[in-house]
Formats: structure tokens, C-alpha cells, sequence
């Protein structure tokens, strides 16, 4: 995609967001085509994400200091490195991703745990962290803090995309329950109103709910404020229309 088109999908982007904040606009967004709503739902939980994981920049950076304090706890803590095997543990068992190998046979792997330590081989970097430095946990906590920083760095990016998928599901399923307890609301109410349309104005609608990607104390406020305003709009729409 070139630059101008990148921009120009930007600026709709925004320009749409815009609208979901205002009632008014559910009558022309409700019926735009579905292809289009689900790569506006989409594209909103990317861009949050985004957004929140920058904000939560700073607690990240400081977990090191966390669990070194937290390590404090202990008295003494000491750790056993010495590990034997048979065979090799691979996982998968085809393409191998993670490795343990005592006896040196595996070396082709993104993650391997052998004797001396841990081998990550990243895209961006190599690094090799050794776990007989760590054996005790209390007086090597400084350490110990960063090495367990390290192995939640290399596991960061598996576990952002796992949580972007779980938001993904989530939003999906609150927006369609949402959806048919209000067409059943408008039903017994006696308006008209397509699902399809009614659907499509629960998806411009979501960025509601994805207010939650920021970690705040909504203490599920949100839910019911975004059911309020779906209620609102549909109705808004059926009478306008019918």
C-alpha cells in the first residue's frame, strides 16, 4: 500500500471515530456494508492496543526494580541447575521452537535450555543468559530480576498477539449478544429493523467497550453504557426509517 493511500485510510479511520460518538451519524453508518465495519472494529482494537501497551511503557521498565524488591521476601532461595536427560525435548516435534538439550545434539531452535543456560536466537538479536549466575536467588536478586525481565521480553511479543486475538473474540461476542437482546427489545416494541443494519451499528459502536484496553477502574460501567447507547441508536434508527 503507498503512502497516500495509507493516509488517506488513515484520515477516514479518524474521521469515522468521530462519528460513533454522536447518534446522529447511525443512520448513514448503519448502512455501510459489513466488510467495511469489521476492518473499522479491527483496525479501533489494533489502534488501542497500540496506545495502551505505549502507556503501559513505563510500569513495564519498571518490573525489573519489582521483582527485585519482591525478592526480598526471602530469606534464602537457592536454586539447583543440574539437569540429565535421555533424549531431547522438543516442541514442536517438527520446526522445533523451544529446546531442552543436556547433550548438545539440538542447536537449530528460537528458544533452547541446555546446561549452561538459555540460548534465545531472535530476529533482531541473539543473547544467551546463564542460569548457574542465578542459583541464589536472594543475594543474586538484581540478577535474578533481569533475567526473568528478559525471558518476559522474549515471550512479549507471543503474548500481545495472543491478548489481541482474546479482545478480538471477546468484543465479537459482547457486540452479537448485545445485538439480539436489543432486536428482541425493538421486536416486542413493535419496530422495524433489519438485523444486518442493527448488527453494523453495534460494530461502529464497540469502541465503547474498548475502552477497557486502557486498564481502567470501569468496574463494568462501560458494558452497561455501551448497551444504553446501542439502545438508544437503534431505536433512533428503527423510527427513523419505519
Amino acid at each position: 500500500m503507498k503512502k497516500e493511500e495509507v493516509k488517506e485510510e488513515f484520515y477516514i479511520f479518524l474521521k469515522t471515530l468521530r462519528k460513533i460518538f454522536l447518534p446522529k451519524h447511525y443512520d448513514e453508518l448503519s448502512k455501510r456494508n459489513f466488510v467495511s465495519a469489521s476492518h473499522f472494529f479491527t483496525s479501533t482494537i489494533l489502534v488501542f492496543f497500540l496506545i495502551a501497551f505505549l502507556l503501559s511503557m513505563p510500569m513495564l521498565f519498571s518490573l525489573p526494580s519489582s521483582i527485585s524488591q519482591q525478592l526480598t521476601n526471602f530469606e534464602m532461595f537457592k536454586l539447583n541447575t543440574n539437569i540429565t536427560m535421555n533424549n531431547p525435548i522438543v516442541i514442536p516435534e517438527n520446526n522445533p521452537i523451544l529446546a531442552i538439550d543436556t547433550k548438545g545434539i539440538i542447536n537449530n531452535t528460537k528458544i533452547l535450555i541446555n546446561q549452561d543456560g538459555v540460548r534465545y536466537n531472535g530476529m533482531f538479536y541473539d543473547t544467551t543468559i546463564s542460569l548457574s549466575e542465578y542459583e541464589d536467588l536472594v543475594s543474586g536478586k538484581e540478577g535474578v530480576s533481569n533475567f526473568l525481565f528478559m525471558l518476559f521480553l522474549i515471550m512479549l511479543p507471543g503474548l500481545l498477539l495472543i491478548t489481541y486475538f482474546y479482545f478480538i473474540i471477546k468484543f465479537v461476542i459482547l457486540v452479537f449478544i448485545a445485538s439480539l437482546i436489543i432486536f428482541i427489545i425493538l421486536k416486542l416494541a413493535k419496530y422495524r429493523l433489519r438485523y444486518k443494519f442493527l448488527l453494523t451499528a453495534g460494530i461502529y459502536a464497540s469502541p465503547i467497550l474498548m475502552l477497557e484496553l486502557f486498564m481502567l477502574p470501569m468496574y463494568y460501567i462501560h458494558y452497561f453504557v455501551y448497551f444504553i447507547f446501542f439502545l438508544v441508536i437503534a431505536f433512533r434508527i428503527a423510527h427513523k426509517r419505519y
